[in-house]
């Protein structure tokens, strides 16, 4: 029962990470759904609306989801969110299949064997795919890889099995471009394994199989275009970014998965995984005769070459960004099957050479520290990401959070800057697809209606504090902190807003900047809201001439309630 715990400790921990820092607003891509949104419930969805190009992917599965997601989940897209958690929870059953198939331990051995697959499956460092519901298409692409696998490592028929594999795989390709995978790792794995096959009848399923996947990429490059955008194939003329890449790529997911960081440690990770698995090739093809461990292996092969062939897509097709951007979060969720791999490899490396060799001590030592060296390595190269991955998701929590109080407040104030920077969006297009949302009632809570204070729902809790006020020619900033009084947690974002004689306060400005302020952690008792402090900087041409009196209210963007700030300031 406690391993039966332990190897569900990375789900739960993940689980807890998604719901309380997983954020119910558009995000980047996000802003491109609710056109397709509105033509559904228009009913003028076309069937090109759904096969259209979105960069180098066709999203046609996908879309038909963002639209039942909508539907059924009100427009919350945290429940894409749960979404991408749940196949993962499916692939991780999958892969506890396969290991039970090929690894030959007793369950308590195998169930440690499941909790260092999840500690890679479940890790926050792929934080930009878990909190961000656009994402999906990833984990949907890997869930229907690795039912695939599952399929042909198992006891079923070759008819069954190509049955089984060529739905997931034509599902897959038009789900997320790196599902081509499939069609070179799935049904033909079964090929080489099924017994009793004449070599005709491995070559007659063999061309079906290639013809069916010709045809699937005839279809998906169909009137392709080259995203603009993205720079042209095999951008650089140096191997050596290639590699870096490919290493960078494979090692991201037990290192700090950001383009910002320092691209060597991960290369240097992904070189040795990378080292390992070739070992276990080279193993493996110097024992090619022997069918029961061949067929045991192959399965665990399929999934490194997996984590592998992305790598080398995307570096052939991203590099011109430049050998960092191998680093980004979003990549870990494919990087990441490397290190699944050589779990279940070395599992049923370890268990053949101890049935070959015998209990030798000098074998049985060697081993032994063999493996604790590799699980400490691991152990510590994970948490280390865990811990990683953990923090940019509350960053992204805050950050979300500003954003999404921008966006809000985008039609009644210029905010479009804010709302920009911290949801990767174009202003324009940002608040016109969020005006589409709201019009569906899929904004929670909906756009802000007024710049007038008094038509705003508000409640009279003081919430924090204006401090200085101060001004330098026509630019004028003001610094202070707000919280959320009832979780005593940093307030989404902060309004100012001027004393007008007629309409009382009105919004004229939200805080563009976010402080660290531990003192306002120490004062309310939270360490949370160390990042209370904010900073507005505005052009003086934004309040009225003359003197007016200034004033901050903290926003939850959650429930759209305004929460008055002490202090007001005289603006002169």
């Amino acid at each position: 029962m406690a391993l039966i715990v332990l190897a569900l400790v990375p789900v739960l921990y993940l689980l807890v990470l998604i719901a309380k820092y997983g954020v119910n607003v558009p995000y980047a891509d996000d802003f491109m759904i609710p056109p397709l949104l509105v033509k559904a419930y228009d009913h003028t969805l076309t069937f090109q609306d759904l096969f259209e190009q979105h960069n180098e992917h066709r999203y046609f599965f996908p879309r038909l989801l963002f639209i039942a997601f909508a539907r059924l989940a009100d427009g919350n897209l945290r429940a894409e969110m749960f979404f991408s958690l749940s196949l993962t929870v499916l692939i991780s059953a999958n892969l506890w299949l396969l290991v039970r198939k090929t690894i030959d331990r007793s369950l308590g051995k195998s169930l440690v064997v499941l909790f260092l697959i999840n500690l890679a499956l479940f890790s926050p460092v792929q934080a930009e795919n878990w909190t961000w519901g656009f994402q999906f298409p990833l984990f949907l692409c890997n869930f229907l890889f690795v039912c695939a696998l599952a399929a042909t490592a198992s006891a079923l028929t070759i008819t069954k099995k190509f049955a089984i594999c060529l739905p997931l795989a034509v599902v897959a390709i038009f789900s997320f471009g790196g599902g081509v995978l499939l069609w070179a790792l799935t049904f033909p794995l079964a090929l080489l394994t099924q017994k009793e096959m004449t070599r005709k009848s491995r070559i007659a399923w063999g061309a079906v199989w290639g013809c069916a996947g010709l045809g699937a990429l005839a279809l998906y490059f169909f009137h392709y275009v080259k995203p603009p955008q993205h720079p042209s194939l095999v951008a650089s003329v140096n191997p050596l970014d290639y590699l870096f890449y490919v290493a960078a790529f494979l090692g991201a997911h037990l290192s700090r998965a950001s383009r910002l960081e320092p691209i060597l440690p991960a290369a240097a990770i992904g070189t040795v995984l990378l080292a390992l698995y070739i070992g276990a090739v080279v193993y493996a093809w110097r024992r090619r005769y022997d069918a029961a461990l061949t067929n045991r292996m192959l399965p665990w092969f399929a999934l490194g070459a997996y984590a592998i062939l992305n790598a080398s897509l995307a570096a052939v097709a991203r590099i011109g960004f430049g050998v960092n951007q191998a680093l980004d979060s979003r990549y870990t969720s494919f990087s990441l099957f490397l290190s699944v791999a050589l779990v279940g490899l070395l599992a049923i490396l370890k268990k053949k050479i101890v049935d070959t060799r015998g209990e030798a001590r000098a074998y049985g030592t060697a081993l032994l520290r063999g493996e604790t060296i590799l699980l400490t390595a691991f152990a510590v190269l994970s948490l280390n990401a865990f811990t990683f991955g953990r923090g940019v998701m509350i960053e992204s929590h805050r950050t979300r959070l500003w954003g999404k109080g921008a966006l809000l407040f985008s039609n009644v104030l210029d905010s479009g800057e804010l709302h920009d920077k911290y949801l990767i969006a174009n202003a324009p297009e940002a608040r016109a697809c969020a005006n589409m949302l709201d019009a569906l009632g899929f904004m929670h809570p909906r756009m802000v209606p007024s710049s007038e204070i008094s038509k705003l729902e508000t409640k009279n809790t003081e919430a924090g504090y204006l401090d200085i006020v101060s001004s330098t020619g026509q630019t004028c900033s003001i610094t202070g902190w707000a919280i959320l009084p009832e979780s005593k947690t940093p307030a989404h974002c902060v309004v100012l807003s001027y004393k007008d004689p007629e309409r009382g306060a009105v919004a004229f400005r939200i805080a563009d900047e976010i402080q660290e302020r531990q003192d306002v952690a120490a004062f309310v008792e939270n360490q949370a809201a160390e990042t209370s402090g904010w900073i507005c900087h505005f052009e003086r041409s934004l309040v009225p001439p003359g003197d007016h009196l200034l004033e901050g209210w903290a926003f939850d963007a959650d429930r759209g309630i305004l929460y008055p700030l002490g202090t007001p300031r005289i603006l002169h």
